[in-house]
């Protein structure tokens, strides 16, 4: 494999991530032709896909094509392996940017996971992959409309013949990091801001990565977390306070993501979904 060369806006590595089945492989594919090798990610069978693509500056880059999954709230190996290596965690080389591969056919339950990766930190542009299959099903997406309402670069594309990944290559060189697009009841936020400076002090993950796992740890993670032991007892007694704070006001603390995200995502949904009009009677 040809040693990569830095583009200009310095990236190296790309991570492409997504929902299972929704045409991942394909775009990766279309992105790095024959150029990919095959092997496994440390100390566990799960395959490890890497090749390289050249963007329109001139640079070859590398290309990882993470396993898929459905939630950065790691419940299997894949996603927990897609967790680490988007935060370069266990030893992994974090990348310096990400392609979220999104299926216009089962939008929400894609935003779901693609919002979750805005709040990695790292810079993000969206493949909309599978706009025939959601055409069919009479819930057509405007490409246009989903760049608006996310603020990062999106580009329709076709895995499988390949259509418009020029166009994708050109809009990670755009590639931008959003951060968090959706809000929580006033107690949440103020809840989850004092952990997220507990873990911004504690340094236990990657710049930009800590309003994400300040979310994990307070609505999620057991008290076994290694996380939590590796913050300290100062990490530990945040999480403990907001997680009581939450308890007494009656809020369910594994629901609360998970109702707020889906409602911002249904909400994103609606928005850029075409309208079709039936038309009027002839005279």
């Amino acid at each position: 494999m040809s040693t990569q060369a830095e583009s200009s806006t310095g990236i190296r590595l790309v991570a492409l991530a997504g929902n299972p089945n929704c045409g991942k492989t394909s775009v990766f594919n279309a992105l790095t032709g024959s150029r990919q090798r095959v092997g496994n990610y440390p100390g566990i069978t799960v395959e490890r896909i890497e090749g390289t693509m050249d963007l329109p500056d001139g640079s070859r880059v590398r290309v990882l094509d993470l396993p898929g999954s459905y939630s950065f709230l790691a419940a299997s190996d894949d996603e927990r392996i897609a967790r680490d290596a988007l935060l370069g965690l266990a030893g992994m080389e974090r990348p310096d940017a990400v392609i979220a591969v999104v299926d216009a056919s089962n939008l929400e339950r894609n935003l779901y996971f693609a919002t979750q990766l805005f709040e990695s930190g790292l810079p993000i542009c969206i493949a909309l992959n599978m706009c025939d299959v959601a055409e069919r099903h009479g819930v057509p997406v405007d490409a246009e409309e989903l760049e608006r309402v996310l603020e990062v670069p999106v580009v329709p594309v076709h895995g499988r013949d390949g259509a418009n990944i020029d166009r994708l290559k050109e809009a990670l060189l755009r590639a931008r990091s959003p951060g968090r697009r959706w809000t929580m009841p006033r107690e949440g936020e103020e809840l989850l801001g004092n952990v997220r400076e507990a873990v911004e002090a504690a340094g236990i993950v990657p710049n930009g990565a800590a309003e994400g796992e300040a979310l994990r740890l307070l609505t999620h993670a057991e008290d076994d977390d290694p996380f939590l032991e590796r913050g300290g007892e100062a990490l530990q007694g945040a999480v403990r306070e907001a997680r009581k704070s939450l308890e007494e006001q009656g809020i369910d603390r594994e629901a609360l993501e998970a109702e707020c995200r889906y409602a911002v995502c249904n909400d994103f949904a609606r928005q850029v979904r075409k309208m079709h009009t039936e038309p009027g009677p002839s005279n």
